[in-house]
């Protein structure tokens, strides 16, 4: 019988938030280009990590919707729920009656039909036709 032991599942656990926040660094990047100039990869990649933390803090734990969270942070300021004009953001995130996945599906759609249309690309929702995959 093989038996894993707690400290080897930190392992893996650490192991496998490492590789996320490579490939959701890497997908930031190729988003939001401009901004990873002006962040540099570094920067991206910290960004990327701290969005595994702070979506966490608010119930978002799938690949998706942290990622859809990332999104927002380089969007919209790595804060962007706790800025004056965040408040948007901020109920969703603080609403007891969403779970995770509804909240980043939430969040994404009011980025994307309410708050900046600029991002209309980035935001957009999925064709009819295509499946929905993950972000990263």
């Amino acid at each position: 019988m093989l038996v894993i032991r707690n400290d080897q599942m930190r392992v893996f656990d650490q192991l496998a938030r490492a590789r996320f926040v490579e490939v959701l660094t890497e997908h930031l990047v190729g988003l939001f280009p401009d901004q990873a100039d002006d962040w540099g990869i570094d920067g991206m990649r910290k960004l990327a990590d701290d969005a595994f933390d702070r979506a966490a803090s608010y119930g978002i734990t799938s690949e998706i919707g942290v990622g859809n969270f990332a999104e927002l942070m380089v969007a919209f300021g790595p804060r962007f729920e706790l800025a004056p004009d965040g408040e948007w953001a901020k109920s969703v995130l603080d609403n007891p009656r969403f779970d995770g996945a509804a909240k980043a599906m939430i969040l994404k759609a009011l980025a994307r039909d309410l708050v900046a249309p600029e991002y209309a690309d980035v935001f957009a929702a999925p064709d009819d036709d295509e499946e929905a995959g993950d972000v990263v």
